[in-house]
């Protein structure tokens, strides 16, 4: 694929400086060629995660596509654009309207995927889902168990594999993977699919406008969100001053 996007390197993980027409660019290109495109959506908390976890942080660098889903990595990044994961998908489920695209829902808690799966068909008739499933306990340095899901899948064929893990999980599966994988896109949409069976509650929107669906986030789940939203507040910022000051001093 020749189409390249500008990019920062922020604390050793690259972030494409992308807008929502551009990474649609990008999907419709995907979609005509015969391997898989990993699409990451970083947030503070991957690049905290990337600064202690080598696997991920070379995952991070084997992704094809690092869209920002942070307000916090604008900013300290001076980044242009910023694009929530949930909202991205949501617009892929609109191209449905157009052009007849095919899914495979994997991850989320529970029945998660089924639910999300039903309640997606039924307001996108034209979108097909092939599979729906919750893929059990995933285990990083054990993926070559997870061969019978990539079999299921690759039985199948859809268009778009949509991988609900969480992250680190969800994007080292993905990179695990791709080479062997039927599908033309894979994206980690870690709870993305819990806002579409409604089972979190997305902020309103003039929050989101804002940058504080995290605050949101917070308020509603206090013990469970709590130490991301450290990462995500204090640790990346703390650590991205930090490394800006020591090289400065170089």
């Amino acid at each position: 694929m020749s189409i390249k996007f500008r990019h920062k390197i922020i604390l050793g993980v690259r972030v494409d400086d992308i807008n929502l027409n551009q990474t649609i660019d990008f999907i419709n290109a995907a979609l005509n060629e015969n391997s898989c495109r990993q699409i990451a959506t970083v947030n503070p908390e991957f690049i905290v995660e990337a600064q202690k976890n080598e696997q991920f942080c070379q995952t991070l660098k084997n992704s094809d596509l690092n869209i920002n889903d942070s307000i916090g990595i604008k900013i300290f990044g001076r980044l242009k654009n910023r694009i929530p994961g949930a909202d991205l998908i949501f617009h892929l489920f609109e191209l449905s309207f157009q052009k007849k695209l095919s899914f495979y829902f994997l991850g989320g808690s529970g029945n998660t995927a089924i639910k999300g799966a039903q309640l997606i068909k039924d307001k996108y008739p034209n979108l097909e889902i092939k599979g729906a499933e919750n893929g059990g306990i995933i285990d990083t340095n054990k993926l070559i168990n997870t061969k019978d899901i990539i079999a299921r899948i690759n039985k199948v064929e859809p268009d778009i594999l949509l991988v609900a893990f969480g992250h680190p999980k969800q994007d080292i599966f993905i990179d695990f993977w791709k080479e062997n994988i039927k599908t033309k896109i894979a994206i980690g949409v870690g709870g993305s699919l819990d806002y579409i069976v409604k089972s979190q509650i997305r902020a309103p929107k003039f929050l989101r406008k804002l940058g504080l669906e995290w605050f949101w986030r917070l308020t509603l789940e206090p013990k469970t969100r709590w130490r991301r939203i450290v990462n995500a507040v204090w640790i990346f910022p703390k650590t991205y001053i930090q490394t800006a000051f020591k090289n400065r001093l170089k």
